[in-house]
């Protein structure tokens, strides 16, 4: 149960048709049926269909990535822990629960 990956974004740079559930920040950086297919989690219907879609497919090419590099990626993944941190400090809970 992920929202992103390192593996992703360096495969994606690869120029290469995507599959990934439409989840965090899957959602964000494919372009579905552009870049890749969104499958709803859990659906493997869905995701066998994407599977034979996919095959010999090539994304659309794009301008420029939309994560720069690992830093950027460092920077939002520590920001989203810091709000978490605010979040439980304060009470609010949001998201999954433990």
């Amino acid at each position: 149960e992920i929202e992103a990956s390192g593996v992703f974004y360096q495969v994606q740079a690869l120029e290469r048709w995507l599959i990934a559930s439409d989840i965090g920040a899957f959602s964000e950086a494919i372009d579905d049926g552009d870049s890749g297919r969104l499958v709803p989690p859990g659906d493997a219907d869905r995701l066998a269909a994407a599977l034979a879609e996919g095959v010999g497919r090539r994304p659309r090419p794009v301008a420029a990535p939309r994560v720069a590099d690992w830093a950027s990626i460092a920077e939002a993944t520590l920001a989203t822990y810091a709000q978490a941190t605010r979040d439980w400090a304060t009470g609010r809970r949001t998201g999954a629960t433990l």
